[in-house]
């Protein structure tokens, strides 16, 4: 595999490749244990066929996993992307309605890696998407595993124009609503993660988000000059 990325990377011209692994825990910790060396070893076998001349990045949880990395087993890559979303608390069984990606889960999932690699080294992530429920239990919590989905911040735009300076878009009947991260938090993040030093941010994923003054990407980029 390995030769087939520098084959690929090579052909193409480009910079390099992002491993991600935001998700390799196993009910059984030896087998976790075993797919996070193995990452390690995958990795380190990249940079030794790419060379320093080709990117290398990788994509991390901020779940139980992370204990597994070191600034020392991570030397490889350039710069690591925290997943800084997605805080799982909103979509378990009977859990109460909410934003899973909000700036206080963001800024703890930052503050876990920093304790770990260089601040050069980290790039934080932004969702470009909302958690949408479809469904409640009779406590207005969501049902079940079922009962919610994904969808991007273009078409949460698409279904209300003036939902790019919000974090929530009601739905019927209620309590059904739409959490995301709109214009005023995306640019509140961005904000943390420059006073803060840190190298950067991602949007996760850049083509859920719109073009012109509304756009995630956008308010990100003013925010970090």
């Amino acid at each position: 595999m390995v030769q087939d990325i520098k084959k690929y990377l090579n052909d193409r011209s480009l910079d390099g490749v992002d491993v991600l692994m935001a998700d390799v825990g196993n009910t059984v910790e030896a087998t976790t244990t075993a797919n996070m060396a193995a990452t390690i070893l995958f990795i380190n076998e990249l940079r030794a066929a790419l060379g320093p001349a080709k990117i290398i990045t990788l994509t991390v949880p901020v779940n139980y996993t992370h204990s597994n990395y070191t600034a020392a087993n991570l030397v490889n890559v350039d710069w690591v992307n925290v997943r800084a979303f997605e805080s799982g608390l909103n979509t378990g069984v009977g859990r109460p309605l909410g934003n899973p990606s909000g700036y206080q889960y963001m800024v703890a999932s930052a503050e876990i890696w920093k304790a770990k690699i260089p601040l050069s080294k980290l790039v934080i992530g932004i969702p470009a998407m909302g958690l949408r429920y479809t469904a409640v239990d009779a406590n207005g919590n969501n049902l079940n595993f079922t009962s919610f989905n994904y969808i991007p911040y273009k078409d949460i735009l698409a279904l209300s124009a003036t939902a790019f300076d919000k974090e929530k878009l009601d739905l019927t009947p209620a309590p059904l609503a739409i959490y995301y991260n709109g214009v005023p938090l995306v640019t509140q993040k961005a904000q943390y993660i420059k006073a803060n030093n840190y190298l950067g941010a991602y949007l996760w994923q850049g083509d859920f988000d719109v073009n012109g003054p509304n756009s995630l990407t956008l308010a990100i980029s003013n925010a970090l000059k």
